[in-house]
């Protein structure tokens, strides 16, 4: 195993962090964007000894951040920091300001069985932010890469908190734990899971109605033209808002999964759009994209689809579509243009 994560802080981290498949050359992406090429172990960690007022300290640089602990002090997981800091900056920078502490946080995940490590930083100033090294696949580069990943917080607020820069590490523990969870885990890109099964959160409506969503759905499909002229069902679908992206409409299928085709039209992409809108809903499922011949951990957080089945209509069915359809366009579809666009294409015969 070429790469050790953690053994500036953690002997015991060093020996579980698992990343079997990381041989050189790999990429290290920072934070900020950039990325350098890791040839061999003095690339990464940068690792290096300075003496500073009669103390002599251990030092590791960790994307824009420098951690530091005695040169005989034991890895027991926690170290002091300075941010925007390199080795040779560290001498004037200890004299000028106070550093705040980096505690290592382990984490089991119980869906892929074993345990991820998260370096949690708390500044001075009650701010504080977890850092989190996935492993990618680069497929640009063909290459393996270690992403760091920041995720922002404030501990200050938190009971119990107080003596965080101080404090012994096994009085802080407990705290630490509810601080992952609270505050970090559910803002990571991949968060770690406590249970064997992959999260999903439902469909919820951010604003109007399920049901308002869904018959404005079928008024407007029934109003098609062509669209309902087979006998099969067609499945209106939508894809909902999730952090990031918004939801919209997609497609319609029409005819069997292998005798189908996707039917969309100008109409039908404004007036579906204009309904999602006034009825957006947020759902989200993940994925493990873990290849089978890596035990690198590799999840996607993926927008749910949502379908609707609409069946071939009545006559009368058609004829309260247009009816309660028109009403609607004229009081929601306020550009001229589109109104121009839409309204005319409603017509349905008896």
């Amino acid at each position: 195993m070429p790469y050790r994560l953690f053994q500036f802080l953690d002997e015991e981290a060093d020996t579980l962090e698992e990343n079997p498949e990381l041989d050189f050359p790999y990429l290290l992406r920072d934070t900020d964007g950039q990325v350098h090429t890791v040839q061999n172990r003095r690339d990464d960690p940068v690792l290096a000894t300075v003496r500073v007022g009669g103390e002599s300290y251990r030092l590791r640089q960790l994307d824009r951040h420098l951690l530091f602990r005695g040169l005989y002090s034991p890895p027991t997981g926690d170290a002091l920091f300075f941010s925007d800091t390199t080795p040779t900056g560290f001498a004037q920078t200890l004299r000028r300001r106070a550093p705040g502490r980096c505690i290592v946080h382990r984490k089991e995940d119980a869906y892929f069985g074993y345990y991820l490590y998260f370096y949690l930083f708390f500044e001075s100033d009650g701010s504080g932010f977890a850092m989190h090294a996935n492993t990618v696949k680069d497929q640009k580069r063909a290459m393996w890469a270690v992403e760091w990943e920041r995720v922002d917080f404030r501990w200050d607020d938190i009971p119990g908190m107080a003596e965080v820069l101080a404090a012994p590490i096994e009085d802080l523990r407990e705290r630490c734990t509810e601080l992952f969870e609270e505050r970090v885990n559910r803002n990571l890109r991949m968060p770690v899971l406590d249970h064997g099964d992959l999260p999903r959160t439902p469909l919820t409506w951010l604003s109007g109605s399920e049901a308002d969503f869904r018959w404005l759905t079928k008024a407007i499909c029934l109003t098609e033209p062509g669209l309902m002229e087979g006998e099969a069902p067609i499945v209106v679908v939508y894809r909902a808002e999730m952090k990031g992206k918004r939801g919209c409409f997609l497609h319609v299928e029409r005819g069997t999964r292998y005798q189908g085709d996707r039917y969309t039209s100008r109409r039908l992409m404004t007036l579906c759009e204009l309904a999602f809108r006034l009825n957006p809903c947020t759902g989200t499922e993940w994925y493990d994209r873990s290849s089978s011949y890596s035990n690198h951990r590799q999840l996607q957080e993926s927008a749910l689809r949502l379908k609707i089945e609409i069946d071939t209509p009545t006559a009368h069915e058609k004829a309260e579509a247009y009816l309660t359809l028109l009403d609607w366009i004229e009081d929601k579809l306020h550009d001229p243009g589109k109104r121009a666009r839409c309204a005319p294409m409603l017509a349905v015969t008896p």
